[in-house]
């Protein structure tokens, strides 16, 4: 009986969807044309910008860092870390409880007198599929768990998302880049300090 691997690998799912490319309209709607005779295009009704008018104001955005450095990220790997640990630990020990059984199988089959084929059989036969429902439980826990952490992800991206759309406008920002895409960029609009603060403020921990 060979004894199963049991890599566990953080989840490497981002949800970049939240942060990527936000831009956020400052003017409403044209006025439509209402009239029945050929006119001009539109003009924008007072008050209003037309969209090629909106300046471009930037800011860049470290989403990695929002999700693993702030308060709530750290304290979900935190959770996380311990999770997957006592999970790993449940099963080598199972697994090592079978492998001494299988030992001891082993030893009988070639005792003096051995063990009978028909029990050898049975005994062995017995401890596979127990393995086989070890390895089947363990992997409905940690896929339990992959549903939880990828729940308090979620919690985190929205009361980032929140975080962010405030310094947006606080800022007069029309446009938010993730830092991932942008090669370079001055300092000044990277706002991830900003919204990493409000973020911890409004979301200090999240349970997994």
């Amino acid at each position: 009986m060979s004894q199963p691997s049991l890599p566990i690998r953080r989840s490497a799912r981002i949800i970049a969807a939240a942060f990527a490319l936000c831009a956020f309209a400052l003017a409403g709607p044209a006025l439509a044309q209402t009239a029945t005779q050929p006119a001009p295009a539109a003009q924008p009704a007072q008050g209003t910008v037309a969209p090629n008018q909106i300046p471009i104001i930037v800011g860049v955005l470290d989403t990695q860092a929002i999700l693993n450095a702030s308060s709530a990220g750290k304290s979900l790997n935190t959770q996380w870390d311990a999770a997957m640990k006592a999970l790993n630990d449940d099963m080598a020990k199972k697994e090592n409880g079978l492998r001494a059984q299988a030992q001891q199988l082993e030893a009988a089959r070639s005792g003096n007198p051995p063990i009978a084929p028909a029990d050898y059989a049975t005994k062995r036969k017995a401890l596979e599929q127990q393995d086989i429902q070890f390895q089947q439980a363990f992997a409905k826990n940690k896929q339990a768990w992959d549903g939880r952490l990828n729940k308090a992800r979620e919690s985190i991206a929205n009361a980032a998302r929140k975080a962010m759309q405030d310094v947006a406008k606080a800022r007069g920002l029309t446009l938010i880049l993730d830092r991932a895409a942008v090669p370079y960029s001055p300092q000044p609009w990277n706002i991830t300090d900003e919204v990493m603060t409000r973020l911890n403020k409004a979301l200090p921990t999240v349970k997994l």
